[in-house]
């Protein structure tokens, strides 16, 4: 965090105040605005513990856990998979899920013990579903996730290609 340098008056924050809030009056500081909490219907619908089950290229199970973060304005979700294809491997992801003001499209960071980099998706955002698509080594992947009356169901693929098609059951 930066910290600017100031004299405050008596009664007002102490020297080096956080940057990023401006003096509205002798002594007193306004916060920057703060995001509000999320109220999409996709993403409180995603919230809680869930177990997963996979076909298809990348069969496997796991689990997962979706919760709300930063004060509620995110969507963080932390993801164990282990291959049935390939036995003894074991995959870990951490995401955090942001949609935009209007509720239309949605951010995400995707963070796993397969790539080093922050991998960063972008794509749209409905009531129930989202659809997002990042390029990595292997081509255009694309995530479709869509909350059902079951649970909800994700579908990966590169290209055209399907990768899995998982079934998300509450825990």
């Amino acid at each position: 965090m930066q910290v600017a340098e100031s004299r405050s008056p008596s009664g007002g924050l102490p020297a080096g105040r956080p940057a990023g809030l401006e003096r509205v009056a002798v002594g007193r500081w306004a916060p920057m605005p703060f995001l509000k909490p999320l109220s999409h219907p996709f993403l409180t619908g995603c919230l809680g513990s869930w177990s997963i089950d996979a076909t298809g290229q990348l069969a496997g199970f796991g689990k997962a856990t979706l919760r709300l973060g930063a004060g509620g304005t995110y969507m963080v979700e932390d993801l164990e998979w282990t291959s049935a294809v390939a036995p003894g491997i074991r995959y870990y992801a951490h995401s955090v899920w942001r949609p935009s003001a209007e509720g239309n499209r949605i951010a995400v960071q995707w963070f796993d013990n397969a790539d080093p980099a922050v991998i960063d998706c972008a794509g749209t955002l409905t009531d129930a579903e989202a659809d997002i698509r990042w390029q990595c080594n292997e081509g255009r992947r694309r995530l479709v996730r869509t909350v059902t009356e079951d649970g909800m169901e994700s579908r990966l693929y590169i290209g055209e290609d399907a990768l899995l098609r998982a079934i998300w059951r509450r825990a």
